[in-house]
């Protein structure tokens, strides 16, 4: 099966956090190929940097991870995305990536 991990996810199998047992049981209980995006290895370094994480660790579990790289157009078409009801109760309408440049 391929999984997506966000970095939020992967942050918890590099420290201890409430769900981090789970999360290895899970990640040992089948064989599975893990995949995240190129931003998650960006977010990852932030993260391991502010909170001391140990390098050896970061580097043993990124290891774990295919990475996708992803074009500048398919964050573009990321962004647009409705939030789900459960978030919002009226979805949000993003502007347009190019006005961002102006602002």
């Amino acid at each position: 099966m391929l999984l997506y991990f966000d970095t939020s996810a992967i942050v918890k199998l590099m420290r201890d956090e409430v769900e981090t047992a789970a999360l290895h049981r899970f990640m040992k209980s089948e064989p599975n190929i893990y995949f995240t995006c190129d931003l998650s290895r960006t977010e990852i370094g932030r993260v391991a940097i502010r909170q001391q994480l140990d390098p050896a660790i970061v580097a043993e579990t990124v290891g774990v991870f295919d990475i996708l790289t992803l074009d500048t157009e398919t964050y573009n078409q990321a962004v647009p995305c409705r939030i789900p009801s459960y978030v919002a109760s009226t979805p949000y309408t993003w502007p347009q990536p190019s006005s961002w440049a102006a602002n």
